[in-house]
This record gives structure tokens, sequence and C-alpha cells, in this order.
């Protein structure tokens, strides 16, 4: 005859301690992974309004810069008055300033490139200021609307991953 060990046996205390702990475990790491979540969307959204919503609010306003320098030019032309000048100069010099600020890029360094060719030290356009202007605010159109679509791709993905959280956070909470 073999013996058998026999099976040890839990008293129905302990299963239920067993299940009240593991429905506490199952609570605890899905509000963590909540509080992750939640974490990485302020972080994420935090990027989105530091980074490409200030790029498109420059290039926005570069774009009303070039349009009152090119407004200013023509004053002058017809009235040729010093206060126009003034003005456009003045203009140039916060243009170039947001120029500056405008970061690295492909387009960034070709507007800084032409702005430094069709500008002279003195703040004088060295060529026609139409065709420059005209040029440039399409560069600067072109850079604030892919800043709105990488916006809005990033907020799309946001959206998608909050979602994502809660549908997990619901299904953690059925659970426990």
């Amino acid at each position: 005859m073999s013996r058998t060990k026999p099976l040890i046996r839990f008293p129905i205390a302990y299963k239920l301690l067993f299940w009240c702990f593991s429905l506490i475990l199952i609570f605890y790491l899905t509000t963590a992974y909540l509080l992750d979540e939640m974490r990485q969307v302020v972080a994420t959204s935090g990027a989105i309004v530091t980074v490409n919503h200030r790029a498109a609010d420059r290039a926005e306003r570069m774009i009303q810069q070039l349009l009152s320098a090119l407004e200013f030019t023509k004053r002058y032309q017809i009235l040729e008055n010093p206060h126009d000048r003034n003005s456009y100069r003045q203009v140039l010099l916060e243009y170039g300033q947001g120029l500056e600020a405008l970061g690295e890029g492909e387009q960034a360094d070709a507007l800084k490139e032409g702005f430094a060719l069709a500008v002279s030290g003195a703040g004088e356009w060295a060529g026609e200021p139409d065709e420059s202007i005209t040029r440039w605010v399409g560069v600067l159109a072109a850079i604030r609307d892919e800043n709105r679509s990488r916006m809005r791709s990033e907020l799309e993905a946001l959206t998608t991953r909050s979602e994502a959280a809660a549908n997990i956070g619901l299904a953690g909470m059925v659970v426990s």
C-alpha cells in the first residue's frame, strides 16, 4: 500500500483572505496605472502647449510683422513720411529678433539666410520687399500649419491614450 500525502487544506478564512488581498492588489495596480497615465497625459499636454502652440503663435506674429513691414514700406513710398520709415525699421528689428527665437530647422534657417541677404545692416531692403515678404509669409504659414498639424496629431494620440487608460481603469474597477 502506498501512502499518499494528504493535500493541505486551507480553512475558509485563509481563502477569503487570499481573495480579499487579490482584490486589493487589483485595485492598487489599477489606481497606480491610472495615476501614471494621468501624469504622462499632463506631461504630453504641457509639451504640446509649450512647444507646438508657442511655435505656431510665434509664426503667426511674424507673419503679422511682415505684413506690417510691407504696409509701412508702401506707405513710405507713397507719402514719404519719416514716421512710416521708422516704423518699418522697428518692425524689421522685431522680425529679426523673432527669427532668432524661431529655433532651428530647414525652413527657419532659410528664413534667417533670406532675411540676412535681403536686408542690409541699416535696415534697408537690398532688393524688392514685396517678393521677399510674400515668400517669407508663405514659409511662415507652412511652419505654422506644420506645427498645428503636429499639435493635432499629438492631441489625437493623447485622446487615444486617455481612452485606453479609462477603459483599463474601468475594467480594473469592475474586476475589483
